[in-house]
């Protein structure tokens, strides 16, 4: 019976040790604000989708998209390097709206023909893709073409690479290609 009472007691006394330390504990997130867009973890910013945090303020205020936004000159090549259309002019543009914070617009992607039915006049055409951080996903439809692909925004050399599929023409056909974008 000493036993058990003795060890109900320590048991009680470690229980209530424990809970003392942690409530001592200091909570990492106390003091933070990462803005409307962020939220903290352990002391961290975790920015919601679209967004990334400005290094001058440590808020989640950055539109990610904002950031390849820009004039471009583009080429891109085949799957052994050869360059398949030379320099071509490109721009980088956002997507008005709300729910877009994470979406940009490509124009002339490939320099792919866009040609109005009626007048035969060759148009510019957009090609829509999601931005996270630094990587871009494409998977869209424009002026009876279609492009699929991935890539990856250097900041550093202002670049924008992009490994793509694009399914053109009637009978269709299909280009493997990789665009390379530099900001101007």
């Amino acid at each position: 019976m000493k036993r058990t009472l003795f060890a109900a007691i320590a048991a009680f006394g470690l229980m209530s040790s424990l809970y003392l330390v942690s409530c001592g504990e200091v909570d990492p997130c106390k003091d933070k604000d990462f803005g409307v867009h962020g939220t903290c973890v352990d002391g961290i910013a975790v920015c919601n989708a679209g967004y990334e945090v400005d290094p001058g303020n440590g808020r989640c205020d950055v539109i990610t998209s904002t950031l390849w936004l820009g004039d471009f000159t583009g080429e891109d090549f085949d799957t052994k390097g050869t360059s398949v259309t030379g320099k071509y002019v490109s721009k980088i543009q956002a997507i008005a709206g709300a729910g877009n914070e994470n979406k940009v617009s490509i124009q002339d992607l490939g320099f792919y023909e866009c040609k109005n039915t009626t007048t035969g006049a060759i148009l510019p055409y957009f090609v829509e893709g999601t931005v996270k951080g630094d990587s871009i996903k494409i998977d869209y439809k424009t002026c009876n073409n279609t492009f699929k692909g991935a890539g990856y925004f250097n900041r550093t050399a202002k670049t924008v690479t992009i490994n793509y599929t694009a399914t053109y023409g009637t009978p269709a056909k299909t280009d493997v290609s990789k665009a390379v974008l530099t900001k101007k």
